[in-house]
Formats: C-alpha cells, structure tokens, sequence
C-alpha cells in the first residue's frame, strides 16, 4: 500500500487533482449538473404526473358521463312506467285522489323531488309547481305530440315530460321534476377529495346545471382571458367546436379567480347536453413539486459541505428520482405497482404487442371483508401483501401485476388460449394457499375472475380494464366455478338482468307472481301430507318469465328477500281461506333464500305474516338448500336461524339433501324436520348401489326421528321401491306437477287413495 501511494504520488497530475480551486470548481459543475438534472427531472415528472391527471379527469368524466347518462335513462324509464300505470288508475272510482297517492309514494321511491299532472290547457296537478306557461317549454310541447324527453328550466331544475293516454289519445303529460340540489349530487364527481366540480352545458355554453360556487365556470366567455395567449384561444375554438359536434376533449385553462384547472368534457345523451368536470391542475403535483425543491436545496447544500462525498450525493439523486416515481406509480400498501403504473406500463407493451397474445385478469379476493373483521386490519393488510408478492413471483417476462384498490389485482398475463389461462389462475390459487400446509387452522383464500382476451392492443387499457371488471362482477352475481370470460353476450346478460331488476318492483305491486302448489303424499298411507309453494312470474307485456332467469337476478340484488315474504303471505292467505271454508289444513313449506340470515331478526317478519292471518306456525315450513350450509362463514347463522324457527314453531326442511359433500355432518349440527332426497339419487333406479344408498339415508332419518320426502319421483317403479324402503313421502311428477291454486284445488277434489300404486299419471288435471 505504501509503495502504492508514493506511486501516485509521483504522478504529475496528482497536486493539480488536489488544488481546492480546482476542487471548487469541480464540484460547482457538479452540483449545478445535480441541481439542473434535477429540476429537469422534476420538470419531467411533473408533466408525466399531469399526463396522469389528465387521464384521471378524462377516465373519470367518461365514467361520470356513463353513470349519468344510465341514470337519466333509467329514470325517464321509470317515468314512462308511472305514467302507463297513472293511465290505469284514473279507471278508479277515486282515480284523481289514487292518482296522487300512487305518484307521491314513487317520487319517494324513485327519488323524484314531486311528479306533477300537466293539462293541456297548461293548469298542473300541484299548486307549489310555479313555472309559468309550462306549454311554452320545448320538452312539454314535444311529450304532448307523443316524445318522452328530458328538459330543463333555467338552473333551477329538470323535467322528465312523458304523455299519458286516454285511449289511443294523449290528453295529460306528466312531469317528473328534480330540483338542482338533488341533481348537484348526482353529477358530482366523486374522487378528487371533494376539490372537482362539475356541470352541464349545452353546446352553446349556456349553464344547464351547475354546483352552487360556479362563479370562476359561469360562461365560456368568463373561462379563458382571450387577449394573452393564441394558444388558449385555439383550444376555446376547439371546445366551441367539440360541444357543437358531441365530442370529448380535455382543455387546460385559467379559472377568473387565477386557479390553472383541467376541464375533461364528454356529450350526454341528453339532447346538446354536454358534462364537464373540472379539477385544480395542480391538485396532484403540488406536493410533489414543493417535495422537489426541498429535495434540491438539501442536495445542494450536501454537495457544498461534503465535497470528497459526491457519490452520496449522486446515490441520493437517484433514490429522489426513484422516491418521486414511486409516488406516481407505487401502491403504498404493497410497495409494487399500482393502478396508474399498470396502464402506463400496458400502453408500452401495447405498441409491440400482436393481436390475441395476451390477456387481463382481474382478481377479487373472496369475502375479504371477513378477513378484517376476523383477524384485524394489520391482519388484512399482511394478506393482500402477501397474495401480492405470490402473484408478482409467478408473473414470466412482459408479464405484471398490480393492486387496483382495496382487495382487487389485475394482471397482464401473457396468454390467450381459454385453458391454458384457466390452469395458470388455478395454478396461482393453489400457491397463495400453500401457507395452509402449515397452519393450524386452515384458511383458504378464493378468489372471483375476470378475463379480458386482448384481440386489439390498440384498445384504451381503461376500456379493456371495465371489460375484465365486468367479467368479474357477473362471476360474482352468478356464483359460477372457475374464471369467467368477457364477452358480448355478458353485456347482453347484464342488459337483461338489469331489466328483470327494474320489472321487478312493480310487478310484485301488481300481484304478477303467482304461487304455484306441488302436492307431498304419504306412502303409508297415501294421503296428502303437504305441499311445496312454488312462485311463477306472469308479466302482463313479457309474458312467462323463467325461475332460472329471475330467481339470480334477485339473488344478486337482495331482492329475493321481497319475493320470498311475499310468496310466505300468499300461503299464509291461502290456508286462512281453506279454514274458513272447512278445508282440512296441511303443511306448506316455503323456500327460504340465504339472504335472509344476512339479518338475525328476519324472522320477525314471517312470524307477524302468520299472526296476521292467525295460521298455526306448525302448519308452515322453511325448506332450506343444502348449498346454503357450504359458506362456513355463515354457518353460524344459519344454526341460530333454525333454533329460532322451532322456537316460533315453525318447522324446517333441508332441502337437495345429498347433493354435497357434507350432508351427513349437517345432520349432526343442525336440527332439522325433514330431509328432501335430491332427484338425482332417483336418476337411475337400477343401479343397486344408488338403492342401498337411499336405503341408508332413509333408515339413518328414521333413527334421528326425521322425515324422509324424495323429490323428483316420476315412476311407479320408483313409487314402490321408496315404499320397501320406508320413506315417509314422496313429491313429483307421479303424482302431480306444480299447479296453480285453483288446479291445486281440483286436483285434491280429484285425488283418491284408492289402487294408486297404478299410473298415477291418470289423476293429472
């Protein structure tokens, strides 16, 4: 070493590197390299964080525009459905009073601040309505030459005008008023921590609606000074001319009270109408901008003081360049990337990507929320970290991952075929839970999937994110196994179900479904023992309406819950008109949907049902599907549901006994009346070890003194070997299909004992 420093030291340069001139000037280059690098990169990163923001804007005005505008459809839907069922109620011998009863119970319903009657002569329903000459309103001439439309006066309010017809003529128009508070809060944006605001114009820049501060946004005019920059006035021109063509755009300007803002602006489907939703420009980067020049003055400094420590300072350059990326592009929780990353990231794969190569997924872990609530939020937050840091090990090159927000991820995955994406999703689940290996108590992670096939690159990630979103959120409504796929029919799917939701409610008003009665019969004997209620939708325009089609749609929205209680009171009536008319009364089971436990007092509702009507509870029973008892989490629940049944009682069903895997330990937890044998049990007779099965099953039930029913039974063959077996009763075809109650009626007239071990396919009305 010694030898080494005498070595350098003899080199002729070795002084002139130590001169502190030279030292000085050196590191004042350096430093104001660092310092000129660094602006330059905050500069850059303050544009690519403004580039962002735009984008943000721009996403979240489309989607603001899209919510609106469903909005605003579906209320002038709702509107025309009033006024069709107005045109019905003034049949009425109170029609005028029924009339204003029926609309002000909707404009609770819907919302609606009032709903108002329009004569032709122009007098109105209500006399708080002080619009003057309504008939001189574009939108009310219009709905009395037959259009449904959707109108404004002034800033004050909207009309929803749609015709009711007398006949085949129209003779009213009513209107369905929002006052402007209530459509301040609908066209509010939601994100930007309350600093957005937003507002409709017309394409001629005239304020339809508007938030109540709207001073700095007036007018068009007020918006821009247009004698300082050229430039500003090219976008005016451009916006003038957006609005008059329904274009989107983004425009960048300076509000009157001197705020930079960013104005995103879409066209609604509303007439000229045009959304535009506006942000402080510096919302997002302000931050950011005052963390840059603190950062710079301490480098500087840094670089001042210590002048043989110039590779700190180049180090800390570069963890400031990579802090201020991870601002824009890091999720917080996990350290990896977030949403705004992953689009950035795809929009560079996109330019070098061929069609069908890659696909989207978006995962959603399963009832997460049990998570936080069972083992805490810290607990929580290791879990989404965890599956994470899983899915990032398992992503290949070109390959990447990201959390969306809260417990939802998308991936960018590098695959195409169906299958093949499928096994890589099962693939991915089964390594996030190899933790269980080692647990204790295991705890098994699920996860709902949504899956986008890339087959144009060029698409907006936005739009291919929404797609695999969708994807996801029909896997959830459904239930179904595996990942589900987007595709046009999914959109077409939720079109549907999204009017089967808007039926709904005025067709359970209406009495348009019907209970249906399928008979249960005693073998011994061969009596009627009871009856399962079934319900049938009868829409008076749509006609027949599949179970299959309503009965998930309800599930989805909860609704199932309005259907069941209402199918409970119609079995509840019917048994109180057969005691009134000397009937003999049997037991009607009624389906219960899962729902309902969500709520540990539903039963209260059943039960005030049945004193209205003063029916014996145990003439009432509560068939429950065995995928009911699957979720272990809700397991709780349903125990405490059936104590409080036989507390009330009532008695209980299980029903499609023996479809799952854990029918026999159900019998030892839950107390149940009666077990329904799935029809599949009954699918092929012959098979000797399908008899002895149901020979056990019913022996097994007649030890823990509960009934046996099978269900599905369609032959004589069937009818007798279920007798050998001493099964208490059978529900099917053999005997009857499900009737309506005045068939149900005259088929028990029809019903007789007598020698029904023939075909008893001859006693069907």
């Amino acid at each position: 070493m010694k030898k080494l420093m005498e070595n350098i030291q003899k080199w002729p340069n070795f002084k002139r590197v130590l001169d502190p001139k030279l030292q000085m000037g050196v590191l004042t280059i350096c430093l104001l390299v660092i310092i000129l690098v660094s602006i330059g990169n905050s500069v850059q990163l303050n544009t690519v964080l403004l580039d962002s923001t735009e984008d943000y804007v721009e996403d979240v005005a489309y989607q603001l525009t899209n919510e609106i505008n469903a909005k605003l459809e579906s209320d002038l839907i709702a509107v025309q459905l009033v006024a069709d069922s107005v045109q019905r109620l003034r049949t009425d011998v109170n029609g005028d009073q029924v009339v204003q009863d029926y609309l002000e119970r909707k404009s609770a319903i819907m919302g609606m601040d009032s709903f108002i009657i329009l004569e032709p002569d122009g007098t109105v329903s209500k006399s708080e309505f002080t619009v003057e000459n309504p008939l001189e309103i574009a939108g009310v001439r219009d709905a009395f030459q037959g259009e449904s439309n959707i109108s404004h006066i002034g800033n004050e309010m909207l009309l929803f005008a749609v015709p009711i017809y007398f006949g085949d003529n129209i003779d009213k128009v009513l209107l369905g008023v929002r006052n402007q508070n209530t459509v301040q809060k609908m066209i509010q944006p939601k994100s930007f921590a309350g600093e957005g605001l937003s507002c409709i114009v017309n394409s001629r820049g005239d304020v339809i609606i508007s938030p109540a501060d709207i001073s700095p946004f007036m007018q068009l005019a007020d918006i821009i000074d247009k004698g300082s920059d050229n430039h500003i006035k090219h976008q005016v021109e451009q916006l003038q001319d957006d609005l008059q063509k329904g274009n989107a755009g983004v425009l960048h300007f300076t509000s009157t009270n001197g705020t930079p803002i960013i104005m995103s602006y879409h066209s609604l489907h509303i007439s000229d109408w045009v959304l535009l939703v506006m942000i402080p420009a510096d919302l997002v980067i302000a931050e950011t901008s005052q963390y840059v020049v603190r950062t710079v003055v301490v480098t500087g400094l840094i670089a001042l003081v210590i002048v043989l420590f110039l590779l700190v300072v180049s180090r800390f350059y570069y963890r400031y360049n990579k802090n201020l990326e991870n601002i824009a592009y890091t999720d917080v929780l996990t350290g990896g990337l977030n949403n705004a990353a992953f689009q950035t990231r795809y929009r560079a794969l996109a330019k070098t990507m061929q069609p069908n190569s890659y696909a989207v997924v978006l995962f959603n872990i399963k009832g997460f929320k049990l998570v936080n609530e069972n083992f805490g939020v810290v607990a929580g937050d290791d879990t989404i970290k965890y599956v994470y840091q899983i899915m990032k090990e398992n992503m290949s090159e070109h390959e990447f991952v990201a959390r969306s927000e809260s417990d939802f991820f998308f991936v960018c995955m590098k695959e195409s075929k169906p299958e093949k994406i499928e096994a890589r999703i099962e693939q991915l689940e089964k390594e996030i839970n190899a933790f269980n290996a080692y647990a204790e108590i295991p705890y098994h992670l699920n996860f709902f999937q949504g899956v986008y096939l890339i087959d144009d690159p060029a698409l907006e990630i936005t739009i291919i994110q929404d797609r695999a979103r969708a994807a996801c959120q029909s896997q959830r409504l459904t239930g179904q196994t595996g990942c589900s796929f987007y595709s046009t029919a999914l959109t077409q799917q939720m079109q549907i179900e999204q009017e089967l939701d808007t039926l709904f409610d005025e067709s359970i008003q209406n009495g348009d479904f019907k209970v249906y009665l399928q008979p249960k019969i005693y073998l011994n004997d061969n009596t009627l023992g009871g009856a399962e209620a079934l319900v049938r939708w009868q829409h008076p325009k749509r006609g027949i309406i599949s179970p299959a089609d309503f009965i998930p749609v309800l599930e989805k929205n909860g609704k199932i819950c309005t259907l069941d209680l209402y199918v409970f009171e119609g079995v509840c009536a019917l048994q109180e008109r057969w005691y009134q008319e000397g009937r003999k009364l049997f037991p009607i089971s009624v389906n219960l949907s899962r729902q309902h436990f969500k709520n540990l007092n539903f039963l209260k509702y059943f039960s005030e049902i049945a004193g209205k009507y003063q029916i014996p509870p145990d003439m009432l029973e509560f068939e429950l599907t065995e995928s009911i008892f699957v979720d272990d989490q809700q397991l709780s629940l349903v125990k405490y549901g059936i104590q409080e049944m036989h507390n009330k009682g009532f008695l209980c069903s299980l029903d499609d006994f023996g479809s799952g895997f854990s029918s026999l330990g159900m019998l030892k937890a839950f107390d149940v009346d009666t077990l329904k044998l799935d029809r599949r049990f009954f699918d092929d007779m012959s098979s000797g070890k399908n008899q002895k099965i149901i020979a056990c099953l019913t022996e097994l039930a007649d030890k823990l003194q509960v009934k046996t029913v099978a269900e599905g039974i369609e032959t004589p063959d069937q009818l007798e070997y279920l007798r050998d077996v001493h099964c208490d009763m059978v529900q099917g075809y053999v005997f009857s299909r499900p009737l309506s109650i005045p068939d149900f009626e005259l088929w028990e007239q029809q019903f007789t004992v007598a020698d029904h071990t023939k075909d008893k396919m001859e006693v069907h009305p």
